[in-house]
């Protein structure tokens, strides 16, 4: 939990500032442009995660995760200028809970915190096509409890550089789909992370629309004793409010 806080207090560190420098410049009042997007993210997990050693093998479908979780929300929020510079926030929370039988026959809960937010700054470079620059916070707190006392933790937490781009394209006055492409870590932390979005957007005005597609993330880390090799991905749904 003290890794999550520490992120938001970092995400409003950046943002607040900005809000209010552009709510205070001298510009016109469509030079700044906002929108928040909470969103439902179906995502499953897969891959390898824990200790370099002998990392765990994880396929977890969403509903695993869902049955899992007892807190998580995920979304983002986005600052344009004229339309050619765009910093964008995002983040996504869980906080999960398990409870099984340990290799030695031992009852074991294990609870886990997961915490992941990436601020970009983007460039208008094309009628539509972007390219942006940024970093992602990745936060992971493990705590294992068992009633023969044994109790291993870990909570490994890193920050990868990403280059990526993003693409629009107007199907009609009320819709809009977005495409977007990024890699990262580039052995700074992570060997390799990359993702990639797809969503189509409804304009249900100018201050609602709807936002539903698909998200991908993988992160390849393997440092300091600990391995997280896993991929996540699944379809996602939101509400974006603009103004």
């Amino acid at each position: 939990m003290k890794k999550l806080i520490r992120a938001v207090v970092a995400v409003l560190v950046i943002v607040l500032p900005l809000v209010a420098l552009a709510q205070d410049t001298g510009g016109g009042e469509d030079d700044w442009s906002f929108r928040f997007i909470p969103w439902l993210w179906t995502s499953s997990l897969t891959g390898e995660i824990g200790p370099s050693a002998l990392p765990a093998t994880v396929d977890l479908s969403f509903t695993d995760v869902l049955k899992m979780t007892e807190i998580g929300f995920s979304g983002a929020f986005d600052i344009s200028y004229r339309d050619e510079w765009t910093l964008i926030a995002e983040g996504q929370y869980l906080a999960l809970e398990e409870s099984g039988q340990g290799p030695l026959g031992n009852n074991l809960t294990v609870d886990a915190d997961m915490a992941i937010f990436g601020i970009v700054l983007a460039k208008r470079i094309w009628s539509g096509v972007d390219l942006y620059a940024g970093g992602r916070y990745f936060g992971l707190d493990v705590r294992v409890k068992s009633d023969v006392g044994l109790s291993p933790d870990a909570n490994p937490n890193w920050i990868d550089p990403i280059l990526g781009f993003r693409m629009k394209g107007s199907v009609s006055e009320r819709v809009f789909v977005r495409l977007a492409m990024e890699f990262g870590g580039y052995g700074v932390n992570s060997d390799l992370t990359y993702g990639m979005a797809a969503n189509f957007n409804y304009l249900f005005n100018d201050r609602f629309s709807l936002v539903f597609g698909y998200r991908m993330l993988d992160i390849d880390y393997d440092k300091d004793g600990f391995v997280f090799d896993a991929k996540m991905d699944g379809l996602l749904a939101g509400l974006a409010i603009s103004w």
